[in-house]
Parts: C-alpha cells; structure tokens; sequence
C-alpha cells in the first residue's frame, strides 16, 4: 500500500529541549520469540472444510497411504485429497462401503486400505489398486464387530473383535478363539512387535501369540492386572527402539523386557496412570500423553511436564514429532508445540477451526494437519517467511519504515501504534504515552553516532540509550513533520521535512538544498558511491551532484513516481518507478524492463540484493525476485525476458499486500535476511534459508477413458477396435502448492517428445492408429522439483481383421503366387480394353466437356440462389418496410378523388353565386386535381402489386418432410464439425461429450436441412471453446457437451461449450443475417439466420440461448417429433 498524502501539519505546542527517559521510560516489553523456531502462529495456515469440497467437517482419522494420498474419515463419506481437489466414496457412489460414517483407517503392508464404518455392524472395507472390497463375516472375519487392528511386519493384518481374532494374510482369513488358547473371545486390541510375535489385551488378561501358541500373563508373571487401556488409538502396548513393551493398565505402567515386567505408579514420577498415547523421539527419549500433561522417560526416571493449570489444556490425548524435533499435543483444548521445555499454544482465539481437536498427522512434507470436531481441517507448515504482526506482539498491523541500527536492534516503524524496537526475544514500543510526538512513523534512520531518528507526521525524535530529544519548528526545522533520513558517508546527516532537505551538524538546523527547490512530498533520500544524493518526490525525482540540481524525471520524461534507489556493488544503479517498471543507470544510460519483459510488477516499493545476486522488489501483488544477471541481459539485449519468483500468503507472508511511500519499507539485514513492510507485520525472508520442498510429487494416473467410458488404470489395457477418443486423468500428489504442480506427458507410440502442459491435469487424444502405447506422465512441485519417473499406463488399442500382420502377409503371399500369370492375362486383355477405350475417349471426352460446362452452369445457379436466398431476406425486410408508407398514398388517393367530388358537387349548387369565369376556373383546377389523384392511385397499386411480388419471391420452397434418427444424424454432424475443424487447425483439441436418450427414436424432420443447422451450432461451439483455449491459463480444458432428450411430442437437444460466451450487448442479434462476432473472413454471418429458419419457420421449433460471458453457452433446440399442419399433428 503505497502512501501519498500524508499529514504535514505544524504544531507550535510542543516544547523546545531535551526530554531525558531513563528507568522510568513508559514502554511495553513483551517476551517473545524465546524459542530458536518460529512461532506456531508464523506457520502457513490454511483450513479445508465443506466449502472447499470436505464431506463434512469433523475427521476422525487421518492417513496417507504410501502412494501419496491423504484420506479423512468424516461422517458423511471417505474424502481423498491429491492437494487440489476431495474425492468423496460413500455409501451412494461406493457398495464396499456400508455406511457413509468412517471412524477409522488404516494401511496394510500390501498397499490396501481398511476403512471401518461407524457402528461395527456392518464389518470392514478394504481399498486396493483403486477397487473397494467389503468383508464381513461371510467373508471370513471372527464377526462383523471388528473392535481394533494392527499391522504385522511382515505386512499382514490382525482384527480384535467379539468372538475371537482374525488374522488376514495372502488373501484369507485365519481365526482364534478361547478354544485356541486365547484368554477371552473379546479381544480389544493388539500390538505386533518386530520379533513377530503380537501381544493381544483381551476382557481376561494379556496374551501373547507366538510360535503358533497363545501365552496368558496374570500375577505370576508379575503382571497383575487383568484389563490393559488401548493406547495409541488402537494398540495394546507400545514396542520402542530397544524392543521394550509397554502397556497401561488402569492403575499403573507397564514395561516389557527381558522376559519380565517391571510397572511403574505415581509414586515414581509419572503424572497420571491414565496414559493415551506413547511416542519415542529420535533421541530415543519416551514421552507419554497423559490427562495431566507430558511425561518424560529418559535415564529410567520420569519427569513430568504441565502445560498450564486449565484442566483441559493439560489434558494430552495425541503426540505427534515434526523433523525440528517439536512434539505437535492434541489437548483437550487445542494444540500445543513442545520444544525445549516449552509449551506454545494454539486456540480457537488464535484461528484455529474448534478446541475440540479429534487428531493431528504429519505428512511426509512435514506439514502439520489438525482436524477439530465440527471445524473442519487445519493444516500448519513452514513457509519461507517469518511475519511479526500483532499476533505475535507487535503494537500495530500495518507496518511503514523499517530498520536495523549498529547494534543488531529491529525498528519497526507502525501507522498509528509507534515504533516497535525489537531486541533479541522482547519487544519495546515507543509511542505517545512515553514521549513521540505521534504514533504514525514516516521514516526511520540512525546517524553515525548511533542516535536512532524517528521521523512522524508531527516531529521528530532521537533516541540514544535511554535518552530521547525532540526536534519540532522550534529547532529549526521548517515544519514538524519528516519523512525521510539518511546518513552521509561525508558524516552529514539529512532529513526531509516535506519538500526540503535540512542538515543537521552540531545540534542545529541549516539547508542542503536550496529551499524550495524540489517539486512534491520526499519519499526517499539515498546517496550513491561516487556522493551524490538522490531525491525522491510524490511528483519528481533529482540529484544533486556536486552543488547541482538535476531532474531525473525530465531527463527520462517520466511522469511516474520514483518510488525506490539501491545501488548494487558494480556502481549500477537500479531504480524503481511506479507504474513504469524497473530503470537500471549504467554508464550514463538508462534502460527500463517491465512486464512485458517478464517482471512481476510495474511497481518496487523497494529494491535490496541478496548475496546470491538476486534483486527482491515488494509491490501491493507481494514480494519477488528476480537474477539480476538476467535483469541485465534483457538491458543490455542479450535476452528477451526475465524469470520471477513471486512471494505471498501461501508462504508466510500474513498478507502479500507490501507499503511503500515511506522510508525505508525494505531492509537487509547484517545477517543476510531481509525485511518488508506489510499491511499486516513486517516480514522477514532468509535468502540463504529458503527452503525448497525436496521431495518430488508422487504422480498417479487418476482415470482411464475411452470414449466415455471408463478403463482400469493398472496393469495393461485392452482397448477394442475402432475407438476414437482417449482420455487421461493424472495427478501430482503435493499438498504445498497443490496447485502450483506443474506436468508433462508423452504417450509412447505416438509423441516423440514431451508435452509440458503446465498445471494441467488431463489429456486428450483422437485417431489413434491399431497398436501398443504406455502413456507417461511426470510431475513438478510447486519449487520446481521433478518426479522424472512419474506414472505410467500402457494399453494396446486392437486393430480390424484387416489391420493386422497376418492378414497383410496374406495379402503378399497371394501377390506373390498368382500374380505373374495375372498379370500375364491382365496385360493381353488391357491391350484389347485399350483399343475400345481409345474409341470411347473421344466420344466422353466430348461428353465431359458438355458436362463440365452444365456444372460451370449449374454452379453458378447455385451461388446465385445462394445470394438470391440472403436477397430474400433482405427483400422481405425492404418490402415490409415500402408497404406500410404505400398504404397510406392509396388511400389518401382515394379520398381525395372522394373530396374533389364533393367539390364539384358544391361547386353546382353554388353557380349562381359564382362569377362563370372564375367558376371555370375552378373545374379547370378541379380537372387537374383529379387526374392527379387518379394517377398518384394507379401508380400506388402498382407499386403495391410489385411489394407484394418481392413478398412472394422472398418465401423458400419447403424442403419433404422424411421419419429419421435423430439421435444418429446429431452425432453424425458432431462427429463431421468436429473433424472438419481439426483438418483445418491441427492443433484442435477439445474434449467431445454426448448424451442421447435412446427412448427418441425416429423424427419426422427434413434431414438435409436440420443437418447443416446441426453443424452450423456445432461448428460454433467449438470455434469458441477452441479460441479460449488459446488465450486461457494452464489447466483449462475445452469442451463441447452435445444431448438429446425425448420430451413426450417434443425433442431437447442442448449444444453447451465452455468457451468465451456471448456478450449481453451482442445476443438480441445473433440470429440476424450477416451478424457475426467472428474476426473478418472467419464467418459469413449468415449461419444462425439460417438455422432459426431452419428450427423455427420450417420445423416449428423453438431455439433459446443461455450463455455467461466468460464461461459458457448453450443453444436450447426444441422440435415436435411430427409434422405441424394447419389441421393438427400428421403423423
């Protein structure tokens, strides 16, 4: 956000002197930061829930299965998330699945997934290689009240239900009960450990199973207890790094090893018996999740951790490491990260969905999912950047100047809360309240003695230490506010007050520049190596080179606003111009690189280099960079553009919107990273720790389909003979930037190289040739690492009997044998042929000739009757228009001859009042009268009988009337549009769907017409899909989607497309003769005019159009299934 007016006001109230803040200064100091990692509320958050295509928004469990897909259980189906999009199984669309509720699941060692409805009930559901499986107890299941389960190392399955254990291995099912040995038939949960042996908690005790043979373990074998509490969700023990097993028990801990047990109490150190989840970190310490906090095993003793004296936010349920080593706690009243021997939380009141947290998974990008009761999905990761907002303490959101001085300390100058003065893990804030003549900071800076300035709209202060000097008019200032700072290398240092640059040496006030010598507001001051000073303005820019003043903005004739100076290490100087681009000085010359170059942005609120040679600029669009090799390639026209890296919410950034108009709004700092003024905190990047995400996308291929039908997308397909269109639907399974993932693919048999489709995610391809192709995709995450492997699909597409090797093999072999004598005869009989055909050339020659000049004729008849059928119409509309004012001369014509008769006839009675000369006179006038009027009538009929001539000659002869299926001639003329506009562009690709009710039958239409109606909307379709795929972003997809209905006595046929519309200025016209909106030469305009005739005057149809600019139309074509006539239907 960039500020152009701002407040300049004189105060003549403030006092001269010196104000001294020492230990009694009024501040604020908030400790924060105390831990080397970010904060949980710097983390990337982002929430998924039914509005973002969740089923529901409560997940009971969470997994992603080894192929890369994330899976949510919720109570409204199974939701499979690929980073972009939910696909949703249920009880509606999936029959494995028996009630739409999930509550858990969970991954074999084959690649399949269980999934557990809620209820019991109904058994279990398994999901492998893309299929569902449904399994209950007469499948082999103990019973269909499967209770827990657990995966054995050598990948199988093990069930605890109410009648026994179930053991699934290669396929089936092998059941234990009391008759086997186990303690009871109610089994609650089982843990298999890497000796392969599995201990089982049933109603009577701990068993183990091993060597075949059950073993029970009661007092005598030190474990008293009869009952063992499941933890970890479904497991009967924990087995860490050293083999240990331990357990939980309703009124102790159990530890499992060397053949014994040894149990632990409160009474040595453990908070709570109640243990929910058990978790080794990788320093092979032993944490328990306990209802009153985190307990610590290391070394044999335990040491407990409380997160806060809340009852429910010392309850722990759930513990989850991420890859610094922090344990992610799901409480009983939102999460909490420990690290270091400290808790941080995380409410609702901080933006988390609920408090009721249900789990909290990691993936293996390492981000942090959280799902709450009724609140949907959260998920936490480490983005780039690190933002200090007032969330994590600052006075104020919106951020103007920033600063580090000499000592290490941030300044965060804020629009209406101070200053923040961030040192080490505190932050202290200057404002009003102790001593700063305004809380809106313009400019910050620091002179060579290390005083820090603070420039706002109403005066200016100077910290050093605790000692803060104010400095208004009264200390000669030529008004209160400032905007700008900087320190000389001469050891001068300047502020601007509005359009003056003051200097400031020994305690006093004088000018640098001439007075009023500047144009505008100054937003920035810099001086460049060889010392001269730059100058910024609202209006200008200048330099002030050894005494002169030179404007750089007549210089360049710019009128935009120099918004940012840096100078790089070579001398060259880069400036950033509002709504011009970025300028780079060199060697006296200037030369700009804009968008069109590639830039990001038009605008740089600032300009700051990274030690690896990258320009970063921020704009109101977010932050970018930019090599500033390639910057000078296209300056100096060794390139044509640039590459930029564009920064924002998704990574980190509280909002992407940066400030500028003030001074300075970047900083880099002396440990490299670098600072940006936001609306919303001031963010931090670290150029050098900017983390790219290694791991490449998993790709999968989602869908197979051939015309329209869907294939299995494992193993290899066989596609029958004679299909046409083939589909493919991939994806790359990344949840950082899902929808940054970028492809290409190739289809083996048919490309030669790679297609890179950009974020894509389908692919479409026609008139394939008989034979063998693999299908290959591969995938890039949103850092531009690739999956080069990907996924693949082959299929082999059958040929026709008379495609195939053989039948060509056959066809030589026959060659071979019998051709020399065929020729043989096929020779003596042409030489006969040639001699009677010889005789016949001249004769069809002649005939030819004739009949190639009757086609000459009969062409030329048909353009005519081509352009005499547009005359038509505009006859029709020229005759309509003649006969209306026609009318009116006939009949005026009429009553005038009545009115001249009527004249005479007065003209009798009154004679004798009339001098005879003068009464000659009129009848002479009356006789001209009315020959007129008599000739104006005849000639008014005759030129009504010529308008009604050109009505006639303007109606078309009906075309016969013949029973067709109307279902076959709609996709014949499909079919025939959608070829024909491939011939012509062979880049024509899009995606063809239709859908015919078979009920339609046959329609008594005229074929040949209805047909080139057909074509004519067709055509148009796909001309407007096709053109929006050329100018549309990375994964659009044309299409055209065709369907008939049978509507009782009537026939809908709707033509949808997803192209650019039909503009609302433009659609009262489009059925008009010689409309288009088609660039010239593209179309005639006459095709809709024909097709409304065609549909409405000739079938007695109806054709309606509804369309969205940008998104779509459609052409709503309704026609009686018989034959209107003036006495009813004929049928």
């Amino acid at each position: 956000m960039s500020d152009s007016n701002r407040d300049f006001s004189i105060s003549k109230s403030l006092s001269r002197g010196v104000v001294l803040i020492h230990a009694a200064l009024l501040c604020v100091s908030l400790t924060v930061w105390s831990q080397p990692k970010k904060s949980i509320k710097q983390y990337v958050h982002e929430i998924w829930t039914t509005a973002n295509g969740l089923p529901q928004n409560s997940a009971s469990e969470i997994v992603q299965t080894r192929d890369g897909y994330l899976w949510f259980a919720t109570q409204e189906g199974l939701a499979r998330f690929d980073g972009v999009r939910f696909t949703v199984f249920d009880r509606a669309n999936t029959e494995a699945l028996k009630h739409s509720w999930i509550v858990r699941m969970l991954e074999d060692g084959e690649a399949g997934l269980w999934i557990r409805p809620v209820g019991f009930a109904p058994g279990l559901a398994r999901y492998k290689d893309g299929e569902f499986k449904a399994y209950t107890a007469a499948d082999g299941l103990p019973s269909n009240r499967v209770i827990s389960w657990g995966v054995a190392n050598n990948g199988s399955m093990w069930f605890t239900t109410d009648r026994g254990l179930g053991h699934y291995k290669n396929g089936s099912f092998t059941n234990y009960s009391t008759k086997d040995g186990l303690p009871s038939d109610t089994v609650y949960a089982v843990t298999p450990d890497r000796q392969g042996r599995t201990w089982i908690s049933t109603l009577r005790g701990l068993a183990l199973f091993a060597g075949g043979k059950f073993t029970t373990f009661r007092a005598a074998e030190g474990f008293p207890d009869t009952l063992t509490i499941r933890i970890n969700d479904t497991h009967t023990g924990y087995e860490d790094s050293k083999g240990r097993v331990w357990f939980v028990t309703r009124s102790r801990l159990y530890v499992y090893a060397n053949g014994s047990f040894t149990s632990y109490t409160t009474k040595d150190g453990i908070s709570s018996s109640t243990v929910n989840w058990i978790h080794e970190d990788r320093t092979g310490v032993i944490w328990f999740a306990t209802q009153k906090g985190l307990v610590r095993f290391e070394n044999g003793r335990f040491k407990s951790y409380e997160a806060s004296a809340n009852r429910n936010e010392n309850f722990v349920f759930e513990i989850r490491e991420d890859h610094e080593g922090s344990l992610w706690l799901a409480t009983g009243q939102g999460i909490k990260r420990f690290a270091n021997g400290t808790f941080e939380h995380y409410t609702k009141s901080d933006g988390l969905t609920d408090n009721s947290v249900q789990r909290v998974f990691i993936d293996k990008e390492q981000s942090i999912w959280v799902s709450t009761f009724g609140g949907g999905v959260d998920r936490f990761r480490d983005g780039k950047f690190i933002t200090y907002s007032q969330r994590t303490g600052l006075s104020y959101d919106n951020i103007q100047p920033v600063i580090e001085d000499t000592k290490g300390d941030l300044w965060v100058g804020t629009s209406d809360g101070g200053v923040n003065r961030i040192r080490g893990g505190s932050i202290r804030v200057y404002d009003t309240r102790n001593g700063l003549p305004s809380n809106t900071i313009q400019t910050l800076g620091e002179d060579k003695h290390g005083g820090v300035w603070i420039g706002t709209n109403r005066g200016a202060v100077r910290i050093v230490g605790e000692t803060l000097t104010k400095f208004t008019t009264k200390n000669g200032l030529p008004l209160d506010g400032i905007n700008a700072s900087l320190q000389l290398k001469s050891g001068s240092f300047l502020v601007a007050c509005f359009n003056q640059v003051m200097k400031y040496e020994n305690g006093s006030f004088s000018y640098f520049i001439p007075k009023d010598s500047l144009q505008g507001a100054i937003s920035w001051l810099a001086e460049d190596s060889k010392g001269n000073v730059w100058i910024g303005t609202f209006q200008q820019s200048y330099r002030w080179e050894k005494g002169i003043l030179k404007n750089i903005s007549r210089e360049l004739n710019l009128t935009g606003r120099f918004e940012s100076f840096y100078e790089d290490g070579e001398g060259v100087i880069w400036l950033g111009v509002s709504n011009t681009g970025l300028h780079r000085y060199k060697d006296g010359k200037y030369d700009v690189i804009t968008p069109r170059q590639g830039l990001f942005d038009y605008t740089a609120f600032t300009i700051l280099e990274d030690q690896f040679g990258y320009l970063w600029m921020s704009c109101n669009k977010g932050v970018y960079r930019v090599a500033k090799q390639q910057l000078n390639d296209v300056a100096d026209g060794k390139s044509s553009s640039v590459v930029c890296t564009v920064y924002g919410e998704a990574d980190g950034m509280e909002s992407r919107e940066c400030n500028g108009g003030f001074f300075p709004t970047g900083w880099k700092r002396k440990d490299g990273r670098i600072c940006f003024s936001t609306v919303k905190g001031v963010a931090l990047v670290n150029p050098a720790d900017i983390k790219l995400n290694p791991i490449p996308p998993p790709v999968v291929v989602e869908r197979f389909v051939v015309e329209g039908s869907a294939q299995a997308t494992s193993g290899r397909v066989i596609v029958p003979p004679g299909k046409d269109r083939f589909e493919f639907h991939y994806a790359g399974l990344s949840f950082i930037g899902g929808s940054k993932v970028r492809y290409k693919y190739k289809l083996d048999g048919l490309d030669k190289e790679w297609v890179d489709v950009g974020t894509r995610r389908d692919a479409y391809f026609t008139n394939l040739s008989p034979g063998e192709y693999t299908f290959k995709v591969a995938a890039a995450n949103s850092d531009g690492i690739w999956n080069e492997t990907g996924a693949s699909l082959s299929f082999e597409l059958r040929p026709f009997f008379y495609q195939t090797s053989w039948f060509l093999a056959l066809g030589i072999l026959a060659f071979l044998t019998t051709g020399p004598s065929i020729f043989y005869l096929r020779t003596r009989a042409l030489k006969r042929r040639s001699e009677e055909l010889e005789s016949l050339v001249n004769r069809r020659t002649r005939e030819l000739q004739q009949t190639l000049d009757h086609l000459k004729e009969t062409q030329n008849q048909l353009v005519l009757s081509e352009k005499m059928a547009s005359l038509g119409q505009l006859t029709a509309g020229i005759a309509h228009e003649i006969k209306n004012p026609l009318n009116f001369i006939t009949n005026f014509a009429v009553l005038s001859q009545d009115l001249t008769k009527e004249l005479r006839e007065e003209l009798a009675h009154e004679k004798k009042l009339v001098d005879e000369r003068r009464a000659a006179e009129i009848q002479e006038i009356l006789d001209n009268l009315e020959q007129n009027v008599t000739k104006i009538n005849d000639h008014g009929k005759r030129a009504d009988s010529i308008v009604r001539g050109m009505l006639l000659h303007s109606r078309g002869k009906p075309g016969e009337r013949q029973e067709t299926d109307l279902n076959a001639l709609l996709a014949e003329y499909t079919n025939l549009a959608y070829h024909g506009m491939r011939a012509q562009d062979q880049s024509f690709n899009i995606k063809i769907e239709t859908d015919f009710d078979p009920s339609i039958g046959s329609v008594s239409i005229v074929p040949q017409d209805l047909s080139r109606a057909f074509l004519n909307i067709v055509n148009n379709a796909c001309y407007s899909a096709n053109d929006k795929r050329k100018s549309a972003r990375d994964g659009f997809s044309p299409m055209v989607r065709v369907s008939a209905k049978n509507s009782g006595d009537e026939v809908e046929i709707r033509i949808r497309d997803n192209g650019n519309g039909i503009p609302q200025e433009v659609r009262d016209r489009i059925f008009n003769p010689f409309f288009t909106t088609k660039p010239a030469g593209a179309g005639t305009g006459l095709g809709l005019s024909l097709t409304y005739d065609i549909i409405v005057q000739e079938h007695k149809g109806e054709i309606k159009v509804d369309t969205k600019e940008g998104e779509f139309a459609e052409f709503i074509i309704t026609i009686p299934k018989h034959a209107q006539t003036n006495g009813g239907v004929q049928r």
